[in-house]
């Protein structure tokens, strides 16, 4: 993701309902089907750093008893 996708996201997460309401009344299909790919995007981005936080803590887990004698 660029910084101009970056931007467009943290509009669309920071966004009051108000000014996202304003937005989408003026948004055309193309830009509800980008704010729609952005937010599978961030999802996908979200989904992965969980696996990996969860992979680090299983490995430290496993490998903290692993340890233990």
């Amino acid at each position: 993701m660029n910084q101009r996708d970056r931007d467009n996201l943290n509009f669309l997460l920071q966004a009051t309902p108000e000014s996202l309401a304003a937005w989408y009344a003026q948004a055309s299909e193309d830009d509800l089907e980008y704010a729609d790919e952005l937010l599978d995007r961030y999802s996908q981005e979200l989904d992965q750093d969980l696996f990996e936080v969860l992979i680090d803590d299983d490995t430290t887990f496993v490998s903290s008893s692993t340890s233990v004698h």
